[in-house]
């Protein structure tokens, strides 16, 4: 058996077109993940900033820490089983109730006890991000429904779409946070809320 190299034009464009997307999804969500930070430290400071990426780190944690290791697994099953709509509802389903399930009792923890815990582990330096951690930590809940959709989406090959919501979404952001900080914090934390509800 001799190996030899062998290029097929239409598979290096469809695997091309389909890293380009991810790719591109991923650059556009970074941006949006970072654009409050820089209008806020912009705008209103370092300390605004600072008080804000607390609160906004510490509500997205849950998340992160527990959420974020399920995209993979349900992704691969998905794009196994890609023409089996009632498997990918199925997984659908059993993902976003697994992801409420556990990370709901740590949001609704951290919105109850948002400020005795920000000043027992960071210091009273920190507390006002209390309050934006409370709005921030409940908004942070939908992530359980963004992850599994993501997942929907890269396996189904609609990455054209989801690039499109995810750059309206970083739009709502931007214009979120500029009218948000007429309220300052408090006013970044609910516009961040809204955006993470549409």
């Amino acid at each position: 058996i001799h190996t030899r190299f062998c290029f097929d034009l239409k598979r290096a464009r469809k695997h091309t077109g389909y890293g380009l997307k991810i790719s591109a999804n991923n650059v556009v969500t970074y941006l949006r993940n970072q654009s409050s930070n820089l209008i806020i430290s912009r705008i209103s400071g370092a300390d605004m900033v600072g008080l804000f990426n607390k609160a906004d780190s510490l509500g997205r944690m849950p998340f992160s820490t527990i959420g974020a290791s399920i995209y993979q697994p349900v992704f691969r099953e998905m794009a196994k089983h890609q023409d089996n709509l009632d498997r990918s509802k199925y997984l659908f389903l059993k993902s976003v109730s697994l992801l409420f399930a556990y990370t709901a009792p740590l949001y609704i923890g951290l919105c109850w006890l948002a400020e005795p815990f920000i000043t027992v582990v960071y210091g009273e330096q920190w507390i006002a991000s209390a309050e934006p951690l409370q709005i921030l930590a409940i908004a942070s809940l939908l992530l359980c429904l963004d992850n599994p959709c993501g997942a929907v989406i890269a396996a189904h090959n609609r990455l054209g779409s989801e690039l499109i919501i995810q750059i309206i979404s970083w739009v709502l952001v931007v214009i979120a946070t500029f009218i948000g900080l007429n309220w300052g914090l408090i006013g970044v934390a609910w516009g961040m809320f809204i955006t993470r509800f549409i």
